[in-house]
């Protein structure tokens, strides 16, 4: 049962491969056509995969987005479905309709289109991936570069893999997928596949930078602190030893000998005063010289 919600121009252009948009649909009919696995928790899986499946190809492209679950696409000689999130308009199927004639002309259209409409939305989570990007070199925030690291990551990951579907697909001469029915198409697809990748990770690279970037200022400043910090301490240690000096005198003459022949000398008093201010003066002298104050 083909998707109800398809145009009828579609229905017409791609007659004999079923499209669905609910997956419990799309199930019955890969059971019915043969599949003996239940295939749809392949949107379960966070990666793009291709392998063959019950004698038939199975395609699965992720979407980056969750609220997107992403296409799986069944082809064999027989019969194709597809599971897609979306519907393929009629516009975007009109340059391929002498093709769609050709025998698997249509499991190679429908297949390129959902490579295609893949490659876009890669390339616009890129672009908003590359806007966070460019608010993290004014004001780094670490919760958001450890968010946008994993989300990089996860994007370079996809498109690595679905890189690596096109090859094989294209290496491996399926008769499923006709590579060279659209060879020029095809390869210009490859081609902004590749341009993505590179893309992915030159931006992958520079958030790297920016971490690591602010992980030199703030250790810069850190230290800044503890020399600031150092320059305190010493300082007040230096005072330390100044007020340190007095009390020394000072503690002298609190003891109690009965044999203390100073006591008895009219200008003992202010010459121990001129004393303590003395010895607090050469103390401060020295600790300048050695640029302690």
């Amino acid at each position: 049962m083909a998707d109800a919600g398809g145009s009828e121009q579609i229905k017409n252009l791609f007659d004999g491969i079923e499209i669905y948009q609910d997956i419990r649909l799309f199930s019955k009919a890969a059971r019915d056509a043969g599949m003996a696995h239940d295939i749809s928790p392949l949107l379960e899986l966070n990666a793009n995969f291709m392998e063959t499946v019950d004698n038939r190809l199975v395609i699965s492209i992720r979407n980056f987005d969750k609220k997107r679950s992403g296409n799986i696409l069944v082809l064999n000689a027989d019969k194709t479905i597809v599971y897609a999130d979306q519907s393929f308009p009629a516009e975007d199927m009109k340059p391929f309709e002498k093709m769609l004639q050709k025998q698997y002309g249509k499991s190679t259209v429908i297949t390129f289109l959902v490579l295609r409409r893949t490659v876009s939305r890669y390339k616009a989570t890129m672009n908003s991936l590359i806007d966070v990007l460019a608010s993290m070199e004014k004001s780094f925030d670490s919760q958001k570069y450890i968010t946008l690291n994993m989300r990089f990551g996860r994007l370079y990951d996809l498109i690595e893999q679905l890189q690596d579907i096109m090859i094989r697909l294209e290496e491996t001469q399926l008769k499923e997928m006709q590579t060279t029915y659209i060879s020029f198409d095809y390869d210009v697809l490859k081609a902004e596949c590749s341009y993505l990748l590179d893309r992915c990770k030159n931006r992958f690279s520079m958030l790297h930078e920016i971490a690591r970037e602010r992980e030199v200022q703030a250790t810069r400043e850190l230290n800044q602190r503890i020399e600031k910090l150092n320059e305190v301490v010493r300082k007040l240690t230096a005072l330390t030893v100044v007020i340190m000096l007095p009390n020394l005198v000072a503690s002298h003459y609190g003891m109690n000998f009965a044999n203390m022949p100073e006591l008895q000398i009219p200008w003992a008093y202010p010459a121990v005063i001129i004393v303590e201010i003395l010895l607090m003066i050469a103390a401060i002298l020295a600790f300048r010289k050695f640029g302690w104050i």
